[in-house]
């Protein structure tokens, strides 16, 4: 999305990010089942705090700071009247990490 001009000579890619990359990851077809695989994987565990966890070590190869643990722990628990599955919502919340540019970018 953001390459160096084939013209120069560029020993290191420059870390940026561009509008499309973002937009790509959030609604593309290949992110999207790629988020549903992985939310299956994550529904395989017994409690919400384990799965955080494994989303964390799976996608970013790190731990979930408390924040980001307490925040996905609020979303996936909070009342719905819209019938979402436990799928839909861990699905929505992969989605997410794997937006991050954390998980974009490899250094």
């Amino acid at each position: 999305f953001d390459q160096a001009d084939p013209n120069l000579i560029v020993p290191q890619r420059d870390v940026t990010g561009t509008p499309p990359q973002a937009l790509y990851l959030m609604n593309s077809t290949f992110m999207l089942e790629n988020a549903e695989q992985l939310a299956t994987r994550l529904l395989t565990e017994r409690s919400d705090a384990e799965r955080v966890d494994l989303l964390y070590r799976l996608t970013l190869g790190r731990a979930a700071t408390s924040a980001e643990r307490n925040r996905i722990l609020v979303f996936v628990r909070s009342p719905r009247d819209d019938n979402a599955t436990p799928l839909d919502l861990w699905t929505l919340v992969s989605q997410a990490v794997l937006s991050m540019p954390e998980f974009r970018f490899v250094f």
